[in-house]
């Protein structure tokens, strides 16, 4: 009933208003349910925005809770591994492959300090050699019989013979 009379009573201002008056009035009713029916599609969007922004907060915390979760669970499994026995087999290995390696290393420098040995010791029996053959050749000038052989030969001397000496007296 009321919508009845409210109706009516629009009808009767209508007729009681000019047209253009009329024509104002509703263009004014139309800007203004277009400015409500704005504010709510803006204020719909900030909502939206909000909740988008919320979802995306919210996706954010869960995955960094999850790689938190993964880390946790990965240095678990990785506290697991080092307490089996495969971890011990590893580790013994990797201890042995070290031992030889350094075995290995020790003998190459072993090998290494032996052959400077040996280059020295024919050094020093080279050394020797020329030493010997040294005292050799003092030894052969030192002897009057070799002296007087490479005289005669080499330099083609001979003993000397009475007519050869002379005397000198001296005052």
């Amino acid at each position: 009933m009321r919508k009845i009379r409210d109706n009516k009573n629009k009808t009767s201002q209508k007729s009681k208003m000019s047209y253009h008056a009329y024509k104002t009035q509703v263009q004014k009713s139309n800007l203004k349910k277009e400015k409500n029916t704005l504010k709510k599609t803006k204020k719909q969007k900030e909502i939206k925005k909000e909740k988008i922004d919320n979802l995306r907060k919210d996706i954010k915390q869960k995955n960094k809770a999850l790689k938190k979760a993964r880390r946790e669970n990965f240095k678990k499994s990785i506290i697991k591994n080092l307490n089996s026995d495969s971890f011990i087999v590893v580790a013994g290995g990797i201890i042995i492959i070290l031992l030889l390696s350094l075995i290995t290393f020790k003998q190459s420098k072993i090998a290494d300090i032996k052959y400077s040995i040996n280059k020295k010791n024919t050094e020093i029996h080279n050394i020797n050699n020329e030493i010997k053959v040294e005292k050799l050749k003092i030894d052969e000038s030192s002897r009057s019989d070799i002296i007087e052989q490479k005289a005669m030969e080499e330099l083609g001397m001979i003993y000397r013979r009475q007519d050869q000496i002379e005397y000198i007296t001296v005052d």
